[in-house]
C-alpha cells in the first residue's frame, strides 16, 4: 500500500504510526515543511522549498485564516509535483489543523483520507466558558472565540471529505459535531513504555516536586500553580521544586504586564530561587528528561480542558506520583487509585494535597505503581495495534 503522511513539522504526531507503517512493508512518503533532521527508517522524507517552503509562508505575515489557505494551497502544488513524478498514494493521512490536506480530494479523488483531529473548537466547550474565574489568566473575549471559531472553517471540510477521522482521546472527539463524531475513531498516540519506565535508584535524596510543561501559559494552569508556591515552600522547608518547559505561550491567553509567564514567575518566586530551592532547568533533552521524572517525589500535571499533553502519560509511565487537575480530559488517563485529582480553582487545595503526599511515602509508592500499570494502557503497542486494524479492516475496501 502507498501511504502519504501529511503535517508541516515531520514527523508531528505521526513518528509512530509512520514509522510503523514502514515497518509493515508499505510505501511511506512523508510531505513537510520543517524537519530539523529528524528521521524515520524506511519513511521518505519530502520537504517542501522555495516558493512552497516555511520560510515563503512566514514571509507573507499572514493572519491565521489566510496562513491556513495559503499553506493549503502549498500543500496542493506539492501534490501536482508528486503526481507527476508518478506517486499516487492509496491512503493520506494528514493533520487537519494545518490546512495539509485540504485539497488532497482534487488531485487524488480516489485515495483514502483519514483526517487526524488534534482540535475542534465547540461553541459549547468547557474551555471557552466565560466566567470571571477561570478566564482571569487565559483572557478569553468574543473576539478571540470569533477568532477560534474561525478555525474550524478549513478544517471542517478536510473533515468531512476524510474517509474516517482519527484522534487521540474520547475528549477530543467529544468536542465535534454529533454528525462528525460517528466517524471518529480514537486511537493514543502511545506512549513508549521502554523509554519511559520507574528507576527507584534515581529518585531524588531531597523532597522534589516537578511542574513538566511545553511552555509557561495559563492554558497549562501555570499561574495557578506558581501562586501556590510560596505557601507550600513556606509550610515545607525540605522541600525543592524544578519547573520544566519554555517561557513561551503555544496555546492561547496573553502574557502579564511584564513580558512573560516565566519572567512573572521568577518575581513571585525570587526568594526560594536565590536559595536554590526552586529551578527553572528549560526544556531538557530525551535522556534528562526521563531521569528528571524517574528523581521526582511528586509531578504536578495542571491544565483547562483541552488537549492533554504527551508529558501526562510519560510522567505516568515513569511511575511518578500524580497531582492533576480534576477535569474530565486528565480523569480519561487518570483514575481515581493512580493519581491524587484537585480542583486547583479552590484555595489551598493544591499545597494541602501536595503537603499530604510529602508525609505519607506509602502513598507516593501506590499512586506511581498504579500510574504505571494505567500507562499500559495507552502504550504504543497498543497505538500499533489500533493503526493497523484501521488500516486492514477500514481502508482496504
Amino acid at each position: 500500500m502507498r501511504i502519504l503522511f501529511l503535517h508541516p513539522n515531520f514527523p508531528g504526531q505521526f513518528r509512530e504510526p509512520a514509522g510503523y507503517m514502514a515497518k509493515l512493508g508499505h510505501e511511506v512518503i512523508f510531505l513537510c515543511q520543517t524537519h530539523y533532521g529528524r528521521q524515520l527508517a524506511g519513511v521518505k522524507r519530502v520537504t517542501l522549498k522555495q516558493s512552497l517552503s516555511h520560510e515563503a509562508l512566514e514571509a507573507k505575515e499572514l493572519p491565521h485564516f489566510e496562513k491556513t489557505l495559503a499553506q493549503a494551497d502549498q500543500y496542493r502544488c506539492a501534490f501536482k509535483q508528486l503526481k507527476h513524478q508518478g506517486f499516487n498514494p492509496d491512503v493520506i493521512i494528514s493533520h487537519t489543523g494545518w490546512g495539509c490536506g485540504m485539497h488532497s480530494s482534487l488531485i487524488w479523488p480516489g485515495a483514502k483520507r483519514v483526517a487526524y483531529l488534534e482540535w475542534w473548537f465547540a461553541a459549547y466547550s468547557e474551555l471557552l466558558v466565560n466566567n470571571e474565574q477561570s478566564n482571569q489568566w487565559l483572557k478569553f473575549d468574543e473576539t478571540s472565540k470569533l477568532k477560534f471559531r474561525e478555525r474550524n472553517l478549513p478544517l471542517s471540510l478536510e473533515l468531512n471529505e476524510a474517509s474516517i477521522i482519527v484522534t487521540p482521546t474520547r475528549w477530543q472527539r467529544k468536542q465535534l459535531p454529533t454528525s462528525l463524531q460517528q466517524h471518529c475513531q480514537v486511537i493514543p498516540d502511545g506512549v513508549d513504555l521502554k523509554r519511559f519506565h520507574p528507576d527507584i535508584n534515581n529518585k531524588s535524596e531531597r523532597p522534589l516536586l516537578t511542574y513538566g510543561t511545553r511552555g509557561m501559559e495559563a492554558m497549562r494552569r501555570f499561574p495557578e500553580f506558581i501562586l501556590e508556591l510560596p505557601k507550600l515552600l513556606s509550610a515545607e522547608p525540605q522541600l525543592e521544586v524544578e519547573i520544566a518547559g519554555q517561557d513561551s505561550i503555544f496555546y492561547g491567553g496573553k502574557p502579564p504586564s511584564n513580558g512573560s509567564w516565566g519572567n512573572w514567575a521568577k518575581e513571585q518566586l525570587s526568594t526560594w530561587i536565590d536559595q536554590g530551592r526552586v529551578r527553572m532547568v528549560g526544556t531538557l533533552k530525551a535522556e534528562k528528561y526521563q531521569a528528571w521524572l524517574q528523581k521526582s517525589w511528586i509531578h504536578v500535571y495542571l491544565t483547562r480542558p483541552f488537549v492533554v499533553s504527551w508529558s501526562l502519560c510519560e510522567a505516568m509511565a515513569s511511575g511518578c506520583c500524580l497531582v492533576v487537575s480534576d477535569i474530565e480530559p486528565i480523569r480519561e488517563f487518570t483514575q481515581k487509585d493512580s493519581a491524587l485529582h484537585i480542583n486547583e480553582m479552590h484555595k489551598n487545595t493544591f499545597t494541602k494535597a501536595v503537603a499530604s503526599l510529602l508525609g505519607d511515602e506509602a502513598k507516593r509508592k501506590t499512586l506511581g505503581e498504579a500510574a504505571r500499570l494505567r500507562a499500559s494502557y495507552f502504550s504504543i503497542s497498543n497505538s500499533h495495534k489500533q493503526w493497523r486494524q484501521l488500516l486492514d479492516e477500514e481502508l482496504t475496501t
